[in-house]
């Protein structure tokens, strides 16, 4: 079925969580970003200095009335004109589709390092489908779900300062929705461009893998999204050496194929003492000092 959007279509919102005060992304920025899209949502939230992303996207959602929420970080930016209205388009054309979201792309303009990170840690890639794919990889990078359907599973789980994006698929699942990658939908989303970076992103990755196996453990989940247990997380930090010489993803295809993959090991590293502290230390991914501020602004339109 072909959708064309008009005024007469679920009134619409998106959501940004952004840090509080100047480490924050300010609302203008975002305006520019996103303000030459197709289509654009009949307003901006900005969620600023919120403890964690979850609590900001439910904070941005209960503030709102708008029957259509689309969620959006603060780091990501269009890859072309059309990638809100693709996004949109998906959702509302098929009543399954209870999730729907744009792939991850690298920006054009990336460092050595930055091009060494994606091709050693290549979940940070996805291509842009040409047609709406089913896809594990939609996420509040840049997505839209109805509030119908965001109200029914509660929101985003507020336990979880990190990999709140699978564990909300997989209960959206649970629920018997789908979610997809739309066609043609893409945002860039730059990799970590120094060790530093790399080494904090790994870091938050592990906290989140270990709160969900904390929090989840009971839960049916699917085998791609299933909680990393400890003793697996020890096994693969035994087995990092080896990226110094092969390849892990040819080697979970079957194939051998030596790669030198310094960045994954230290990657893995990270994602371990992240681990161990979601695990077995409290661990919130910002300080919240006051009550986080909630900022509403209109895009202007398109001439």
């Amino acid at each position: 079925m072909t959708v064309v959007l008009t005024k007469e279509h679920p009134s619409s919102a998106m959501i940004v969580p952004t840090r509080g005060g100047s480490a924050g992304v300010d609302a203008d920025r975002l305006l520019e970003r996103w303000g030459n899209q197709s289509w654009l949502p009949d307003e901006l939230i900005v969620v600023r200095g919120a403890q964690n992303p979850a609590a900001a996207r439910n904070l941005g959602a209960d503030s709102t009335p708008a029957e259509l929420l689309i969620f959006a970080d603060d780091d990501g930016w269009p890859c072309n004109v059309n990638t809100l209205e693709s996004i949109v388009k998906a959702l509302l054309s098929d009543e399954t589709v209870w999730l729907s979201g744009a792939a991850i792309q690298p920006p054009q303009d990336i460092s050595r390092f930055q091009k060494s990170y994606i091709r050693q840690i290549p979940h940070n890639l996805v291509n842009i489908p040409s047609n709406t794919v089913e896809g594990d990889l939609a996420t509040t990078l840049c997505c839209a779900i109805r509030r119908i359907h965001f109200t029914r599973l509660n929101g985003f789980d507020e336990r979880l300062t990190a990999g709140e994006d699978p564990e909300f698929r997989d209960r959206l699942r649970e629920e018997g929705g789908r979610v997809v990658l739309a066609g043609g939908a893409g945002v860039y989303h730059p990799p970590p461009n120094n060790l530093q970076t790399l080494w904090r992103r790994g870091y938050w990755y592990g906290i989140g893998n270990a709160q969900i196996a904390k929090h989840f453990l009971n839960d049916k989940w699917r085998k791609e999204t299933r909680p990393k247990g400890i003793c697996y997380v020890l096994f693969e930090a035994l087995l990092s050496p080896t990226c110094l010489l092969l390849n892990w993803e040819r080697l979970r295809g079957g194939k051998f194929k030596l790669r030198f993959q310094p960045l994954r090991m230290l990657h893995i590293w990270a994602n371990i003492l992240g681990y161990i502290r979601g695990r077995f230390l409290k661990a919130g991914r910002y300080r919240q000092e006051h009550t986080p501020d909630i900022e509403k602004h209109r895009f202007s339109p398109r001439h």
